[in-house]
């Protein structure tokens, strides 16, 4: 379970930000679209992708959707046989179940001390130089760009 540190929950917690209703007219809310705006412009920036959504809230559908952008990406580089998603053993149950929907065939990696450690046998990764896609890490998903064989 990931948590937001103490400090980054405060400005939630203020009214002028955790007041608005839910079903407040569009008009009444500008200032949370810019803001929005504003975060997925920089995350765009900062990312190099074309658009960034602040959708999905929940943690697994955000794996979730990680994982298709790198299936997506993946594919549109003409390498979609890189469908190989290394696992920590160590990993919540969400993990391994979001990459199989995503696609990906599932390897599960030893850890130590809950870091991945991307020492596996050949034989647990497959021919990982050419089909090794991402793996999970403590704190969310890497994207695999060059492999080590």
């Amino acid at each position: 379970m990931k948590l937001n540190a103490t400090a980054e929950m405060f400005p939630i917690s203020w009214p002028e930000i955790s007041k608005l209703h839910p079903f407040a007219p569009s008009g009444q809310a500008t200032g949370y679209m810019e803001i929005f705006q504003q975060l997925e412009d920089w995350l765009a920036e900062i990312t190099g992708f074309a658009a960034v959504s602040l959708q999905p809230n929940a943690g697994s559908q955000g794996e979730f959707a990680g994982l298709l952008a790198i299936r997506e990406y993946h594919a549109s580089r003409g390498e979609a046989h890189r469908n190989i998603c290394l696992i920590p053993t160590s990993a919540h149950g969400t993990n391994p179940a979001s990459a199989i929907m995503a696609g990906f065939k599932v390897v599960s990696v030893a850890c130590l001390i809950g870091e991945s450690t991307l020492q596996t046998s050949p034989a647990e990764a497959g021919d990982r130089h050419n089909l090794e896609s991402c793996h999970y890490r403590t704190g969310g998903i890497r994207a695999v760009r060059r492999c080590r064989n």
